[in-house]
C-alpha cells in the first residue's frame, strides 16, 4: 500500500509573516472599508457601517468587527445608556495598518 504524502510543515518563520498575517484580515471583504469609514469619515458605530459600506449585510459586519477587534486592529467600547451605545475605534495596530494601506494605495496611484 502506498503512503499518503504529507507536505511538509512550513519554516516558523513564515507562519509568523507580519505581511501574510495583516494580509490574512485586512485582505477579507469590506474590512478596508470599515477602516477607512473609521479613519477617515469618523464612523463608528454599527448603524453607521451598515449605511456606509455599500453592499454589506448587517451578518458580515458583525462578523468583520469581530474578526478586527480579535485580532487587535479595533476596539470596542460600550456605554451604559438606555439604549446601550457602542463605538468602534481603531488601535494603534489598526491605525498602522491604515497608514500601511493609503502608503500602498498612494504608490500605485503615482
Amino acid at each position: 500500500m502506498k503512503e499518503k504524502y504529507v507536505p511538509p510543515e512550513p519554516p516558523k518563520e513564515i507562519k509568523r509573516c507580519p505581511i501574510d498575517n495583516t494580509f490574512k484580515i485586512i485582505g477579507k471583504k469590506f474590512t478596508v472599508h470599515i477602516i477607512r469609514d473609521i479613519s477617515m469619515k469618523g464612523k463608528t458605530r454599527f448603524n453607521e457601517f451598515l449605511e456606509s459600506v455599500e453592499g454589506i449585510n448587517s451578518n458580515t459586519l458583525a462578523t468583520r468587527l469581530k474578526e478586527m477587534e480579535g485580532s487587535g486592529l479595533i476596539k470596542r467600547k460600550i456605554f451604559h445608556e438606555i439604549p446601550i451605545r457602542i463605538e468602534y475605534t481603531l488601535t494603534n495596530k489598526g491605525e498602522d495598518r491604515y497608514h500601511f494601506i493609503t502608503f500602498q494605495f498612494i504608490n500605485l496611484n503615482l
